[in-house]
């Protein structure tokens, strides 16, 4: 214990008024007045932040590695992406309409149903219905699927023996819509099927646009979507008006030209090759199942118990023909599968002769013609659907058949009609006329005869004017 000199101060640990404590490790001495105690804590936080720098700059340095990393994986993925599909489309290429571009596809997680495929907005059914009819084929499915799923209906009109029928719109455009139930489905896919066939597009065959399963009001409902005609059926359009001679014959003419164009075999080149169209027998022809356009030519449609060679679904044939009034004999007597696939084409001549009937019984000749009546309503109460018990009576026992019209024996050209119309309903399915014969006549004999020149009146009318060449 004792004191030392003031020179010599900073040896001492401790130093109060009666002691002094000394140490002999480093900084020792550092210990107990609170400027030695600052000094201390100063030196420790200079030793310490050196660590905390290298720290930091770590962290930073994994983070921007890191985002790097990121980045060219993403990178790598939409470049790996962005190849697979432009291989895809070198492998199958997408057919275009009118060379617009290929639709891009939309869908939800939840069904194919709701698979959209999106059009160009300029697009529109007559644009849709030209580019098919170029190239013969028809839509692609993601382009049904999108109108069918867009189609809005608006009117109910009828319903027939499998579907029934409405007046759609499909954007700006009406749409004819035939809406079949889960129940008839083997029939939609028939008729579905049959106006998809290769070159199954003519003048006077009802134009395909669309067939896909619409889910709404939790239930399926199975679209079939063709051109809407503003005039109505074949048989509407009789019972409201009187024909003029030519008025009748076109009918008479567009009708034949397009069954004869259903039963014809054709080939022709495309782009994936030589397609075929194979013959195909309506089997259900009635004049409700014929449209008229607003030129005053026919349409064919309701194709849902069409045949063709290679066969069909259950269920079709004539002897399921919607009308029994229109069956043929050999569907009455159940004999058609004896006649093979050529008693089927026969059997649709029967059919159309009845059909040309009924035109040329509201043909105006010489100022005389008649008001329209259902087949055989001299014969049969023509409120009531006959049996076939009564039908085959009348048309197999008896032979008989609806009465010639009187007033189109005296003009040349309709009395030529009238003997086509007794040849097609012969009984002997092997003596009634071919469609090709039937065109040819008409071409030949008929047609050039008569000239007419077709408009629209302020009223949006179709009229007639006959020309004597």
């Amino acid at each position: 214990m004792g004191c030392l000199p003031a020179s010599l101060a900073s040896l001492m640990c401790d130093q109060s008024d009666s002691s002094v404590q000394c140490c002999h490790n480093n900084h020792c001495n550092l210990v107990g007045s609170a400027g030695n105690q600052r000094f201390l804590r100063n030196e420790e936080e200079a030793t310490e932040m050196p660590d905390n720098a290298i720290l930091l700059g770590v962290v930073i340095g994994v983070v921007v590695v890191g985002t790097i990393v990121i980045a060219s994986l993403v990178v790598a993925a939409l470049c790996c992406i962005l190849y697979r599909r432009q291989k895809r489309k070198t492998q199958h290429p997408v057919s275009t309409i009118e060379a617009t571009p290929t639709p891009e596809v939309r869908c939800t997680a939840h069904t194919n149903n709701n698979c959209r495929a999106i059009l160009p907005q300029s697009e529109s059914i007559g644009s849709l219905i030209k580019a098919a009819m170029f190239y013969g084929d028809p839509l692609s499915p993601l382009v049904q699927r999108s109108i069918a799923q867009q189609t809005m209906l608006e009117k109910y009109l009828t319903k027939g023996g499998f579907s029934s029928r409405y007046i759609g719109r499909w954007r700006e455009d009406r749409v004819a819509v035939t809406v079949f139930s889960v129940k008839h489905q083997h029939f939609w896919t028939n008729e579905s099927t049959i106006l998809q066939l290769p070159l199954m597009r003519h003048d006077s065959i009802l134009s395909f646009i669309a067939a896909d399963t619409v889910f709404k009001k939790s239930v399926n409902h199975l679209y079939l979507i063709s051109e809407y005609h503003r005039r109505e059926t074949l048989r509407e359009h009789l019972v409201k008006s009187t024909l003029e001679v030519s008025e009748a014959l076109l009918l008479i003419s567009s009708l034949v030209s397009g069954v004869e164009y259903l039963h014809s075999v054709l080939a022709q080149e495309s782009r994936g090759g030589v397609v075929v169209k194979p013959s195909i027998e309506h089997c259900n022809l009635t004049s409700q199942n014929v449209y008229v356009d607003k030129s005053g030519s026919c349409c064919l449609s309701d194709f849902a118990l069409s045949v063709t060679q290679s066969g069909c679904v259950s269920g079709c044939g004539h002897t399921a023909h919607s009308d029994i009034r229109y069956r043929p004999p050999e569907a009455l007597a159940a004999t058609t599968t004896d006649a093979g696939f050529e008693g089927l084409k026969s059997g649709d001549v029967y059919s159309l002769g009845l059909i040309l009937w009924e035109v040329a019984n509201c043909c105006l000749v010489q100022g005389e013609d008649s008001v329209y009546s259902l087949l055989y309503s001299d014969l049969l109460d023509s409120e009531a659907t006959p049996t076939r018990d009564n039908m085959m009576r009348i048309v197999c026992e008896e032979g008989k058949r609806p009465p010639l019209p009187e007033q189109c024996s005296r003009d040349e050209n309709t009395r030529l009609v009238l003997a086509t119309i007794d040849e097609s309903w012969s009984s002997s399915p092997s003596q009634r006329p071919t469609t090709q014969q039937l065109k040819e006549t008409l071409q030949t004999s008929l047609l050039p005869a008569i000239k007419w020149q077709v408009s629209v009146d302020k009223n949006g009318q179709t009229v007639y004017k006959q020309m004597t060449s």
